[in-house]
């Protein structure tokens, strides 16, 4: 099993999504790899993950991460967030794959409107999870798929979280919270199929487009380098020295507050 968790926040989308892989299993022992990269950086500001089955065809010859890479070379660079949970599901249709696995895509239209799609290609079925419109009705929220008891206690809880003001950092958070939880149960139950190690993608206007790597953004070496993608980059550092400036000026009341005298 794993864990694959999408939220769609006012600040842009997070993708996150553990790394563990059963590797073999007998009768008395199960064995684990924490290696597995479980979400797939897409060009045109898309990013797929993937859980359940770690091999799509029944030979257990294609594994599901090589089924979507070889997706994002044919398809990629042409399509974007609109077509590519389509095109996922109409390939494994075509090869006639029986893996049970389900898939979460998210991305970024070119009006920069926000969607995540949940796709079971065994049962054909593709569903528009959420949509968040750049002028408009938002639903924000997240998409998640595994072993999520606990995910979906926490996230669909009565702490009633405020989706609405949920923040890039705040998604990350909560999602590591999740993962951590449920592989901390996993260890004393029969199924360990969450890692809490885990790869975070970020997609955003204000962040920035890569990899979550030692807290910085870093961009995958497979995103477009077009006009559009350096645009979403030049505004993203805007925003980041605007809060930076922003913080700095009121920590600098902050103390003047403490330092001025009665």
């Amino acid at each position: 099993m794993s864990l694959i968790i999408h939220f769609l926040t006012k600040d842009g989308i997070v993708a996150i999504s553990d790394k563990r892989t059963t590797v073999d299993k007998d009768k008395e022992n199960t064995h684990y790899m924490d290696a597995t990269t479980k979400t797939i950086a897409f060009p045109n500001m898309v990013v797929v993950s993937h859980c359940g089955d770690n091999y799509i065809d029944k030979d257990k010859k294609i594994s599901t991460s090589n089924f979507l890479l070889e997706i994002r070379k044919k398809y990629g660079q042409a399509n974007g967030i609109k077509e590519i949970p389509l095109i996922i599901l109409n390939e494994y249709k075509n090869k006639k794959y029986v893996s049970n696995v389900s898939l979460i895509v998210s991305g970024i239209d070119d009006t920069n409107n926000m969607m995540t799609y949940f796709i079971t290609p065994k049962t054909s079925e593709i569903k528009l999870a959420l949509v968040c419109k750049e002028f408009g009705w938002s639903n924000y929220g997240a998409e998640y798929s595994g072993l999520t008891e606990i995910t979906h206690a926490i996230l669909a809880s009565d702490f009633q979280i405020n989706w609405d003001n949920l923040t890039i950092e705040g998604a990350i958070d909560i999602g590591k919270t999740c993962l951590k939880a449920t592989a901390t149960a996993a260890k004393y139950g029969t199924v360990q199929g969450v890692s809490e190690s885990c790869d975070v993608y970020i997609l955003s206007r204000f962040y920035g487009i890569g990899w979550l790597i030692d807290n910085k953004v870093t961009p995958d070496s497979n995103a477009p380098n077009d006009a559009r993608y350096k645009y979403i980059l030049s505004q993203a550092d805007k925003e980041m020295k605007k809060r930076k400036r922003i913080k700095r000026n009121a920590e600098k009341k902050t103390k003047e507050q403490t330092e001025s005298p009665l």
